[in-house]
């Protein structure tokens, strides 16, 4: 995307398309529905599972992660990169909470 000459970036996507959009996506979060789904059916299987209780994914429990537009990072300085990834870390372990779109 390009504004009066300059490059303008996207910061994320919420799927991959890092291939359709190398010049100006930094990252994707890729939502792995394969995990979530394993996850609610064991709760299903454990007799834990909420009926009617939303089911929010997320980095805490693997239900989503972060992959970087490798083309895109090589051109970010580090300490851009260290930021990020430390923000992940604290979504991981629930440091940083992200509103569920309840909250919002």
């Amino acid at each position: 995307m390009r504004t009066s000459g300059a490059s303008v970036n996207r910061l994320i996507s919420l799927n991959y398309k890092s291939k359709l959009t190398l010049d100006n996506l930094i990252f994707s979060i890729i939502f792995d529905t394969e995990t979530a789904f394993l996850r609610v059916a064991q709760k299903v299987r454990e007799g834990n599972f909420e009926v009617g209780k939303i089911q929010e994914l997320g980095m805490k429990d693997g239900d989503t992660y972060l992959l970087w537009n490798e083309k895109i990072k090589k051109q970010l300085p580090q300490e851009v990169i260290k930021a990020v990834n430390k923000a992940k870390e604290r979504i991981k372990s629930g440091e940083l909470r992200i509103p569920g779109e309840q909250e919002l």
